[in-house]
């Protein structure tokens, strides 16, 4: 895969929460991008360990290891092969 060429970040702040729009130009074929994205034996190899259930309100697991963060969050956007959004929220946030 080729490396990707990064769009500006979007920050919008909503009382206590902030999102955050990033995005990732790619020169590569939708279905690679989209297994690395969301099947774990890629999404390891530039993420981190985890898992993603790809259904509205399916559990989305990712474990930082020796950082000790964990991201237990819930898919809330899903086109397959174009949309995938889950929350991003560490300890204590």
């Amino acid at each position: 895969m080729l490396e990707p060429e990064f769009e500006p970040a979007h920050f919008v702040r909503e009382g206590d929460a902030v999102e955050a729009r990033l995005g990732a130009l790619i020169d590569e074929h939708v279905e690679r991008v989209w297994a690395a994205l969301t099947e774990p034996d890629l999404l390891v190899q530039w993420l981190a360990p985890g898992r993603i259930e790809l259904r509205m309100g399916g559990p989305v697991n990712l474990d930082f290891g020796d950082s000790g963060v964990v991201i237990d969050s819930t898919v809330t956007a899903l086109e397959p092969q174009r949309v995938l959004e889950y929350g991003w929220n560490g300890p204590d946030d």
